[in-house]
């Protein structure tokens, strides 16, 4: 799932490149720095591992519909308008829910001692 995903992603980054209009990807990428950081190693393979363990029980702890427009947006990439229509929300508590759980997950991350 994670080849599929990634190599849909170089798909959609080729498709919608700047002079194409902009993508959604940067945006998303960026909101998500907040609560986790991008570097990766093969050192720290281990603690990835353990650091996606750590994410999914957080999302095991959210309600279906928090956890639905998560997922939405920061593994799916919907847009924030997309996401709205879809639940049947507004864009403003669509944003909304999607700051607070970052900061939830930021706090939860902390606590188990990741450096964010």
């Amino acid at each position: 799932g994670k080849i599929t995903r990634n190599l849909s992603f170089n798909q959609y980054k080729m498709k919608h490149a700047d002079k194409r209009g902009g993508s959604e990807i940067p945006l998303i990428l960026d909101e998500l720095s907040e609560c986790v950081s991008g570097a990766a190693d093969t050192e720290k393979e281990i603690e990835y591992k353990a650091l996606i363990s750590e994410i999914n029980d957080f999302l095991g702890i959210l309600s279906p519909e928090k956890r639905n427009i998560f997922i939405y947006r920061y593994w799916y990439s919907y847009s924030v308008t997309n996401i709205a229509k879809i639940c049947g929300i507004k864009e403003n508590t669509v944003s909304m829910i999607l700051s607070r759980t970052r900061n939830k997950l930021r706090e939860y991350l902390t606590e188990r001692g990741y450096e964010i």
